[in-house]
């Protein structure tokens, strides 16, 4: 990958960026936090500035799912989640459809 694409991927705020181990993850890019549990916390990534999402582009969201989840530091949108980490899970809304 030449270093242009990779500064262009660096600075995408509208895709989820996740890093994942057995006891934390660190999601970055995070518009808002739509469900949170000690099971499951679910996020919302995309557009910042924009109420909806523009056509063409779809919502996206992120779950991480696992045990004893807390969140540990917001920041920007960045989020720390600690726990036992079992799965991260990407959606977006079924009615999309690229043109």
């Amino acid at each position: 990958m030449k270093i242009g694409e990779e500064i262009r991927r660096d600075l995408d705020f509208t895709h989820p960026r996740v890093v994942v181990t057995d006891s934390m993850v660190l999601l970055e890019n995070v518009a808002g936090i739509v469900m949170l549990s000690e099971q499951a916390i679910t996020v919302s990534h995309g557009l910042k500035h924009v109420k909806a999402p523009q056509k063409g582009r779809p919502q996206m969201y992120t779950t991480i799912r696992g045990r004893n989840l807390v969140i540990r530091e917001i920041y920007e949108g960045r989020l720390l989640i600690g726990g036992t980490i079992e799965k991260a899970e990407f959606l977006q809304p079924s009615d999309f459809r690229e043109n």
